[in-house]
């Protein structure tokens, strides 16, 4: 998974994405233990904040007058509204709420989340995402009934390609 991902490079072969621009999202089996707070989380594993990123540089570079800056920009802003930057924060708080977190959370370094917030945060990014490909290591692990539930619901409704690798024989 991690190599279908781009977080690992083969060490033979290649893997090809098609098309190109198909965005692929990974939830890795143990969540990240970082000092970036949840927003900042949800918004990197979205691919949110890469998308804002480019999108302010491209914005830059059309103001400067850069050569090939147009279509820059057009292309930053097509992945920008497709990534789902623009209502993203609104979803957040609905989603957010669905999962019954405290929003106090939000601020919060993932370092100090327990395994069951880890774990709802993880749903959170599924449920926040704009992925054409979903990887989902293990994302069974520290969910309590109400998460399993809210994951299989997530992923019987999905419409995009998902691989999911699991140990728990239920789901």
């Amino acid at each position: 998974l991690k190599l279908l991902a781009g977080v690992l490079h083969a060490d033979a072969g290649t893997i090809t994405r098609t098309p190109p621009q198909a965005i692929v999202g990974y939830l890795a089996q143990e969540p990240e233990r970082t000092d970036e707070t949840v927003h900042e989380h949800l918004a990197r594993r979205t691919g949110v904040a890469h998308a804002q990123h480019d999108l302010d540089a491209a914005t830059g570079a059309l103001a400067a007058g850069d050569a090939g800056a147009d279509d820059h920009y057009s292309d930053a802003l097509e992945h920008w509204l497709a990534i789902g930057a623009a209502d993203f924060e609104s979803r957040m708080g609905d989603v957010w709420s669905s999962l019954g977190l405290h929003q106090r959370l939000l601020t919060e370094p993932m370092r100090v989340l327990s395994g069951g917030e880890a774990a709802r945060v993880g749903l959170a990014v599924l449920q926040l995402a704009r992925f054409d490909v979903f990887l989902l290591d293990e994302p069974t692990n520290d969910l309590d009934l109400d998460g399993l539930a809210r994951l299989e619901q997530f992923v019987l409704g999905l419409d995009a390609a998902c691989v999911i690798v699991s140990h728990d024989r239920t789901f």
